[in-house]
């Protein structure tokens, strides 16, 4: 008879270490979706304040040139009285 026999130990069965094998790429699966998620997100967030920023950029200069055009007409109006 084998001495080296431990009776404590449960017989050898891979289904366990399968199913263990399969959550743990399972979880790196999702960690790897969700860190895409999340990229995706702070890639649409950058986008929005960059459109945000170009629509002040854009607000910016419409008021200049309605300045600007103010001026010309009140100089006009001025210069030829």
């Amino acid at each position: 008879m084998n001495d080296n026999h431990n009776e404590d130990e449960k017989p050898f069965d891979d289904t366990s270490e399968d199913s263990t094998l399969e959550d743990q790429m399972s979880a790196h699966i999702a960690a790897i979706a969700a860190s895409g998620v999340a990229a995706e997100a702070e890639a649409l967030a950058n986008r929005q304040a960059d459109m945000a920023a170009k629509e002040r950029r854009e607000a910016r200069l419409a008021i200049l040139a309605a300045i600007t055009i103010i001026g010309i007409i009140v100089a006009h109006v001025v210069i030829h009285r």
